[in-house]
């Protein structure tokens, strides 16, 4: 695996002015300010932990999006069902990192008035990284746990067409006073998709067991790997086995 480092042409920028520079693109795209303070919180701690590929880099396609119709700038969300320690909500294709974020502060209240909080919601936009909400959980003192499906890049194990999403679940745990939490993000095929991206985008290669061309043969291409959508999951049929429940609660 390729060491996380700056190249020759980055530049180092201040959280602070990072966070601004999201505010200020989300803004003048027609995001709320209230939803692009949370955006851009979220987005620029991303690229402070240094996983680049779910931070500032997201933030073209989500202007994209907006600008499109693609996704809702200012989510609208609609309680579906709920009971006193769970809710299951419905948005309109809302901004990804917003809604999330709102999701995870509402189980949070469940779970200090309950005991444990629930809470679903549907048709949401990409939320960029699963850490961000466990953590969220984490920090107000409570345990954490953040699961989402994607897009079909994988083929279940055993077979040929790409059929499961990488979906990601992330934990967090409250640590001691003074302390981070501890937190495990992770994807259910060997790597991210946004990792094997930036490695293409370097001229880089994969490790192989990363994924497999067109003709279903191992690679280190990650281009092939991206072209053929059939990336490996993480302990084989195990990671097969969770996306596959991961769809069955999220989908």
């Amino acid at each position: 695996m390729q060491p996380n480092t700056l190249k020759a042409e980055s530049k180092r920028i201040a959280y602070q002015d990072l966070v601004q520079f999201f505010k200020d693109v989300l803004t003048a795209a027609g995001v709320p300010g209230h939803v692009a303070e949370v955006e851009a919180e979220i987005g620029a701690e991303v690229d402070l932990c240094g996983v680049h590929s779910h931070g500032a880099q997201l933030l073209r396609m989500t202007v994209q999006y907006v600008r499109s119709g693609l996704v809702h700038p200012d989510p609208q969300m609609k309680v579906v069902a709920e009971y006193p320690a769970s809710v299951l909500m419905e948005t309109d294709r809302g901004i990804g990192r917003y809604t999330s974020a709102m999701g995870m502060d509402m189980a949070v209240r469940r779970a200090e008035a309950f005991g444990i909080g629930c809470v679903a919601i549907r048709d949401v936009a990409h939320w960029g990284r699963g850490h961000s909400y466990a953590l969220r959980a984490a920090r107000a003192g409570m345990i954490g746990l953040a699961f989402t499906n994607a897009f079909a890049n994988f083929p279940a194990w055993g077979t040929r067409v790409p059929s499961l999403g990488n979906n990601p679940m992330a934990v967090g745990i409250p640590a001691g006073a003074g302390e981070e939490p501890v937190a495990l993000d992770m994807a259910m095929t060997q790597a991210a998709i946004g990792k094997v991206r930036d490695i293409a985008a370097e001229g880089g290669r994969v490790p192989i067991g990363w994924g497999l061309d067109g003709q279903g043969r191992p690679t280190d291409d990650p281009k092939a790997i991206l072209a053929s959508r059939r990336f490996l999951p993480m302990g084989e049929h195990k990671g097969s086995g969770l996306a596959f429940v991961i769809d069955l609660l999220t989908g």
